[in-house]
């Protein structure tokens, strides 16, 4: 049986793997550049997810107001909340960039580790070529913001 799609003209399992598209960057200087970025497989994006340090929400001993009961809620306000919405940042930004350099294709990199590869692609990438590169590998994968911080929501209380 074929790897890509049946006689009948629907998709079979083989159709719905990864795509190598070739995408275009354009410098400062006007210079446009191609690349090959691919896309992830579920496993991937989800081995990815897992590698991010996430940070845990700020809760604190407050009176619930359904009970008037001393729980542990989250804040919701003031430096903590603040640190904590800083590094939830950080930690999606961290994850975009290991997402990034696992979809580039032919692109040699120093390092071994997704967290090398993020780190070299951040020291060595203008930003103009980071955000080009980094929006067309979200849409390669279809990954809309929501999806982002829904991924982001889920994982804070992961260990």
């Amino acid at each position: 049986m074929s790897k890509h799609a049946s006689d009948n003209g629907f998709a079979v399992l083989g159709d719905l793997g990864e795509v190598v598209q070739v995408v275009q960057i354009t410098s400062p200087d006007g210079r446009g550049l191609r690349l090959r970025l691919r896309s992830l497989g579920a496993d991937e994006m989800q081995q990815v997810r897992r590698g991010i340090a996430w940070p845990q929400e700020p809760r604190e001993p407050q009176r619930d107001p359904t009970d008037n009961k001393v729980r542990l809620l989250p804040v919701v306000v003031g430096p903590l909340r603040e640190r904590y919405e800083q590094e939830l940042a950080d930690a999606t930004q961290e994850q975009m960039h290991r997402l990034l350099a696992r979809s580039l294709v032919g692109l040699d990199m120093p390092g071994e580790s997704d967290a090398e590869h993020a780190a070299a692609l951040r020291s060595q990438l203008g930003f103009w070529a980071l955000k080009q590169l980094t929006n067309h590998m979200l849409r390669l994968n279809r990954i809309t913001d929501e999806e982002v911080e829904e991924a982001a929501e889920g994982f804070p209380l992961a260990t």
